[in-house]
Parts: C-alpha cells; sequence; structure tokens
C-alpha cells in the first residue's frame, strides 16, 4: 500500500494497480488493508476502501464507517460507501441515507445512492425516493435504478413464497 502515496510531487502506483495486487493475495491482506485504512495518505486509504469491498472484509464495518462519517476526502468517502453496499448490513442505512444530502459531494452521494441499493433492505426505500425529484439528475438516475433493483429482488422474493405456498 505504500507504494501507492505521492513522494515529493511524485504519484505512487495507480490505485487500480495496487487494488488488483492485493486481491491477487487472498485473505492475507486483511491486516494491510485494515493498516491502510488508518494511513494519513488519502491515495492509501481509497486503496484500502475499495480493497475491503472487493474482498468481503465485513469485519472491517466499524472502521469502513467512521472513514465514509468523517474523512476529508470524497473519493475516500466514496469507496467507503461502495464498501458498506457491498458488506450489506443494514445497521448503516441512516448513514448513508445522511450522504444523499445536497451538502454531500457528488461522489459520495451517487455512492450513497447504490449502496443503499446493494443492501437492499426496505429502509432504504424512502431515502432514495427524497432524491428522485431533487435536481440532480444523475443521483435520480441511481437512486430510481436501485429502487427497480429492490423492486425486482421483493418481486423475486414474493414469487418465492407464493411458490412455497403452493407446494
Amino acid at each position: 500500500l505504500r507504494a501507492v502515496r505521492e513522494v515529493k510531487g511524485l504519484s505512487g502506483v495507480p490505485a487500480y494497480v495496487a487494488a488488483d495486487a492485493l486481491l491477487a493475495m487472498g485473505d492475507d491482506v486483511r491486516e494491510a488493508v485494515r493498516r491502510g485504512l488508518d494511513d494519513p495518505d488519502p491515495g492509501v486509504r481509497y486503496v484500502a476502501a475499495t480493497v475491503a469491498s472487493r474482498g468481503g472484509m465485513a469485519s472491517l464495518l466499524p472502521r469502513v464507517l467512521q472513514i465514509f462519517r468523517t474523512d476529508r476526502d470524497e473519493r475516500v468517502r466514496a469507496a467507503a460507501a461502495r464498501t458498506l453496499g457491498v458488506i450489506g448490513d443494514a445497521r448503516v442505512i441512516d448513514d448513508l441515507g445522511r450522504a444523499l444530502a445536497p451538502r454531500e459531494p457528488a461522489a459520495v452521494r451517487l455512492a450513497a445512492a447504490t449502496a443503499l441499493g446493494e443492501i437492499g433492505a426496505p429502509a432504504g426505500v424512502p431515502l432514495l425516493r427524497s432524491v428522485l425529484a431533487a435536481g440532480d439528475r444523475r443521483l435520480a438516475e441511481v437512486a430510481a435504478g436501485a429502487l427497480a433493483s429492490l423492486s425486482h429482488l421483493k418481486s423475486l422474493d414474493l414469487s418465492h413464497n407464493l411458490i412455497s405456498d403452493s407446494e
């Protein structure tokens, strides 16, 4: 992860290269990712949050949520939001909903809407509906897509229940 850091004005290894390399290492990177989430360099935190989402590192949820709430770098916060969506813990829905506010950076708002759709909990529906007419066309598109996937999941669940009841 140190290879991502900027040194003397020169960029380090591109974030996607570092993320792919870490993911290729498997579960052995969990501790490095945990340390990366606490790194002072936003590029390192971004890569760590990205790897945590792709690596299914649910044990890092408390730290990822803290980064989502407080990090000053919007790329890091957006990556943390994506990770929260992948982890899928409904306890973060209120935090993601607060990030849909107009005062938040666009990247964070879009990632929060996507994450709410990925979590798939009914509590996310009113939050996603609240931004449909908010004036941000891209956010409305993402929220509508998330709502569509939620309704699709709900109809699949309902179909499954109907089939199970008829057996």
